[in-house]
C-alpha cells in the first residue's frame, strides 16, 4: 500500500482517513475472500510481528 501525495489517498484512489467500523468490516471480509480464493493445499505461511514487519520499511 502506498500513500500518495495528497496524503490522504492510497494508490487504488480510496481515502485512509479512519473507516466506520462497517466500513472496516466490510474490507476485512472483502480481503479475506480474496486470500480464501488463493489458497492452496500445501500452501506454507508465515506468522509475523507486525511491529517487526513495521520496523522493516
Amino acid at each position: 500500500m502506498m500513500i500518495l501525495n495528497s496524503g490522504f489517498m492510497m494508490e487504488n484512489e480510496v481515502s485512509c482517513l479512519p473507516h466506520t467500523p462497517e466500513e472496516e468490516k466490510r474490507i476485512i471480509d472483502e480481503l479475506g475472500g480474496q486470500f480464501e480464493a488463493n489458497v492452496k493445499q500445501g500452501n506454507l505461511f508465515y506468522v509475523i510481528s507486525n511491529r517487526w514487519y513495521s520496523s522493516q520499511l
